[in-house]
C-alpha cells in the first residue's frame, strides 16, 4: 500500500514532466451504479496543470454519478435515444446510457488529445458492458459553435466519421 501511496503524492508534485513511474491504471476506478447494473471501470485525464481547458477532468464529479445512477434507475429514459454529454471527463453517464441502450452518444470534452484519449480509453475498457449503440468523442469547445455536434446526431455512423476525418485535415490555408 506505501508503494501506491508514494505514487500517488508523487504525481502531485511533479515539475518539468519529471516521470515518476505513473501509470494510469494503477488509478482506475470501479464504479456501481446501480444494484443490478454491473460495474463500470472508469480512469480520469491526468491533470498536470498544463492543459489550459481540462478544468476538472481530473476527476469523476457527484453529478456525473448522480447521472449514471439515475440512468440506472430508468433505464427507459435511455434506451433507443440519442445523447450528448458536454464537458463529458470520465464520459460516465454516456456509458451508462449506452449499456442501457441508447442508440448514441456523443461524449464532448475540451479538444485536447489528453482528454478526448481517456474517453476513448474508458470506452475501450467498458466495451463488454456496452450495448451495440454509435459511440463518438468529440471536442468542442463551451460556447462554440454546435452545429456539428447537432449534425452527427442526425448522420448514418459512416457520414460521422467522414465529417470527423474532414475536421481533422487541415485545409489549404493554415499550410
Amino acid at each position: 500500500m506505501m508503494e501506491v501511496e508514494d505514487n500517488v503524492v508523487g504525481t502531485l508534485f511533479l515539475q518539468n514532466g519529471e516521470d515518476n513511474g505513473y501509470n494510469p491504471e494503477d488509478f482506475v476506478q470501479e464504479l456501481d451504479v446501480g444494484s443490478s447494473t454491473p460495474h463500470f471501470r472508469i480512469s480520469v485525464a491526468d491533470d498536470d496543470g498544463g492543459i489550459p481547458g481540462s478544468l476538472f477532468a481530473c476527476a469523476v464529479w457527484n453529478g456525473a454519478r448522480f447521472i449514471a445512477m439515475h440512468f440506472a434507475k430508468h433505464p427507459k429514459l435511455v434506451e433507443g435515444r440519442r445523447v450528448v454529454e458536454f464537458g463529458a471527463a470520465s464520459a460516465l453517464p454516456s456509458l451508462v446510457a449506452l449499456h442501457f441502450g441508447a442508440k448514441l452518444a456523443v461524449m464532448t470534452d475540451y479538444p485536447n488529445d489528453l482528454l478526448l484519449k481517456n474517453i476513448e480509453t474508458n470506452i475501450k475498457r467498458n466495451a463488454h458492458l456496452l450495448g451495440t449503440g454509435r459511440r463518438d468523442v468529440r471536442g468542442h469547445l463551451w460556447g462554440s459553435d454546435t452545429a456539428a455536434l447537432l449534425k452527427c446526431l442526425d448522420a448514418p455512423p459512416s457520414a460521422v466519421l467522414d465529417e470527423q476525418k474532414e475536421s481533422e485535415t487541415p485545409d489549404d490555408s493554415s499550410i
